[in-house]
C-alpha cells in the first residue's frame, strides 16, 4: 500500500533540459491528515480520499505546470501531479482544532473556521482569505492561529501569491513550535520548503526541509521523510550537486521499496532516471524509467496521472539521445501520455505534454511543428490561468525564434516571461531569462541593456544558490565589460 500521497509536479532545469521532478509537500484533503506528494507539487482542492494504513491517501488532479525542453527553456514549475512533497492538509488542520475548542470558545467560530475550509474546497482562495483574516479577532491560543495561518498560507500559495504565502507559513511555524506540535511543524516546514524551491530559493529550501526530514524521523513517520529526501534531491539537482541528488534519489526510492510504496518508489526512480539523462546516461535512465512505469502499471489500483508522467519523462530522457530510434519512441511515448491526458480531462498535463512535444520536434530539426506545440501549451496554460507554464512556454518560444535569429520576437517573449515572473516572485525563472534576453540583447547591439540584464541576473543566481549560472553571467558580464 501507498503511504505518500499527494502528487505534485515539479520542472526544474538540471544541464541544459528542463524537465518534470515529482516533488511531494503537503497537501491538503477534506477529512484527516494526510502524508504528503506535478514538479514543481501543488495544494489541491480536490480528489478522491481513501485510507492506506495510518494515513489518508489525497489521489489528486493532474493540475500540472512546466514544460521540458532544450537549452534554458524550462524550469521549476508546480501543479498537482505526482511528486514526493509533504503537507499536512488545511482541513485536516481546521477540522482536527475545531474539534478542539472549549466551550466558552465564541459561538460562531466554528462555522467560521468551516466557511473558510469550504472556500478553499471550492477554488475560491480569495474569499477564503478574506474569510480567514476575519478569524483572528475570535482565535485564543496557538493551536488555533496555526490553523489560521495555515488557512492562509495554503490559499496565498494557490494564487501564486508567494511572498505572502511564505509569511503565513513562517507565522504558522511559529505557532506550532510554541504548541509543542512536532507534526504541524513538520507539515508547514515542507510547505515552506516546497514555496521556496518553487521561488527558485534552494539553498534555504534545503535547510527547511532537512528540519522537516528530522521532525518526521523522530515521529516515527519514514514515509514522509523518504519523500522529503526526493524533494533535497530537486534542490541539489539545482544547485549542481549532482552526486548528493543521485544519493538521495535513490535511498527514497529504497526506503519506499522496503515499506511497499510501489507508486512512491517509481517516482523516485523517475527522478532519478532524469538525472541521469540530463548527466548524458540515457540509456541507464531510460531503463529505469521503463521499470517505474512498469510498477504504476502494475499496481492494483490504476493511476493515469503517475503514469502519464512517467510516460513523458522516459520521453524526455530518450529526447537526449540523437539517435533517430530513441526520438520515435520519444515521440510514441508522449503520444500516449496525450491520449491519457485528454481521456482524464486533464488539460493542465496535456499542456505539458504538448510543450514535451515541442521539445522532442526541435531534436528532430521540426522546427515550425515545435513551436505549434509550444503555442498550443500557452494557449491551454493562459486558459487556466496558471502563470508557471505561461513563463516556461514564453521561454521555449523564445529560444525557437532566437535560433531563427529573430531578435524582436524572441526579445518580447522574454520580457514577458520576466515580467510574469517578477510579478510572482519566481526567481529561479526570472534569473534564467534575464540570462537568454541579455544573449538576445548583445546580439541586436544592446550592450547596456544586456550589463542591466546580467547584473540582477547575478544576483539572483547567488541568492538562490546557482553557482553554474552565476559563473555564466558573469563570464559574460565580464567579456562585454572587456569589449
Amino acid at each position: 500500500m501507498d503511504i505518500v500521497v499527494i502528487i505534485g509536479v515539479v520542472a526544474t532545469v538540471i544541464g541544459t533540459v528542463a524537465v518534470i521532478f515529482f516533488r511531494q509537500r503537503s497537501h491538503r484533503a477534506s477529512g484527516s491528515s494526510v502524508v504528503a506528494p506535478d514538479n514543481k507539487g501543488t495544494i489541491s482542492t480536490s480528489g478522491d480520499t481513501t485510507t492506506s494504513g495510518d494515513a489518508t491517501t489525497v489521489h489528486a488532479g493532474g493540475d500540472v505546470t512546466g514544460p521540458v525542453t532544450t537549452g534554458d527553456r524550462g524550469t521549476s514549475v508546480r501543479g498537482d501531479f505526482g511528486g514526493q512533497l509533504v503537507v499536512a492538509e488545511s482541513g485536516a488542520v481546521v477540522n482536527m482544532y475545531v474539534a478542539q475548542l472549549p466551550e466558552s470558545a465564541p459561538s460562531g467560530l466554528k462555522d467560521a473556521f468551516g466557511e473558510a475550509r469550504e472556500l478553499q474546497l471550492s477554488g475560491d482562495h480569495e474569499s477564503a482569505v478574506k474569510k480567514a483574516y476575519t478569524l483572528f479577532s475570535s482565535v485564543v491560543d496557538e493551536v488555533e492561529r496555526y490553523a489560521v495561518h495555515r488557512l492562509l498560507a495554503d490559499s496565498y500559495l494557490e494564487l501564486e501569491k508567494l511572498i505572502e504565502a511564505e509569511g503565513q507559513y513562517r507565522e504558522a511555524i511559529r505557532y506550532a513550535e510554541q504548541s509543542s506540535i512536532d507534526k504541524a511543524r513538520a507539515d508547514s516546514l515542507t510547505n515552506l520548503g516546497y514555496l521556496l524551491s518553487e521561488r527558485g530559493h534552494f539553498r534555504a529550501d534545503v535547510e527547511v526541509t532537512s528540519k522537516a526530514v528530522e521532525l518526521y524521523g523522530g515521529l516515527g513517520d519514514l514515509a514522509n521523510a523518504a519523500a522529503l529526501k526526493g524533494n533535497l534531491g530537486l534542490s541539489y539537482t539545482r544547485m549542481a550537486s549532482y552526486a548528493k541528488a543521485e544519493s538521495l534519489f535513490r535511498d527514497a526510492a529504497s526506503e519506499f521499496a522496503k515499506v511497499g510504496s510501489p507508486i512512491s518508489q517509481a517516482r523516485q526512480m523517475d527522478n532519478l532516471g532524469l538525472l541521469l539523462a540530463s548527466r548524458e546516461r540515457v540509456d541507464e535512465a531510460a531503463e529505469l524509467q521503463r521499470d517505474a512505469l512498469q510498477l504504476v502499471r502494475s499496481a492494483p489500483k490504476r493511476d493515469d496521472s503517475n503514469e502519464s508522467a512517467i510516460l513523458g519523462n522516459l520521453a524526455l530522457s530518450l529526447a537526449r539521445s540523437e539517435n533517430p530510434q530513441n526520438l520515435e519512441e520519444a515521440e510514441e511515448r508522449l503520444g500516449q501520455a496525450i491520449d491519457l491526458d485528454t481521456r482524464n480531462g486533464d488539460d493542465s498535463m496535456r499542456a505539458h505534454h504538448l510543450s514535451n512535444l515541442g521539445v522532442v520536434k526541435d531534436h528532430q530539426g521540426k522546427q515550425a511543428e515545435a513551436k505549434k506545440s509550444h503555442e498550443e501549451a500557452l494557449t491551454v496554460y493562459r486558459s487556466l490561468g496558471r502563470r508557471n507554464g505561461q513563463i516556461h512556454e514564453l521561454r521555449h518560444l523564445g529560444m525557437l525564434v532566437q535560433d531563427g535569429k529573430e531578435w524582436a520576437p524572441a526579445r518580447e517573449y522574454f520580457n514577458q516571461a520576466i515580467e510574469i515572473s517578477r510579478s510572482v516572485g519566481y526567481d529561479f525563472d526570472l534569473c534564467i531569462d534575464l540570462i537568454s534576453l541579455a544573449r538576445v540583447q548583445v546580439k541586436s547591439g544592446d550592450f547596456d541593456g544586456a550589463k542591466k540584464s546580467l547584473g540582477e541576473a547575478c544576483a539572483l543566481a547567488a541568492q538562490c544558490g546557482l553557482e553554474e549560472k552565476e559563473a555564466q553571467a558573469r563570464q559574460m558580464l565580464a567579456q562585454l565589460t572587456d569589449d
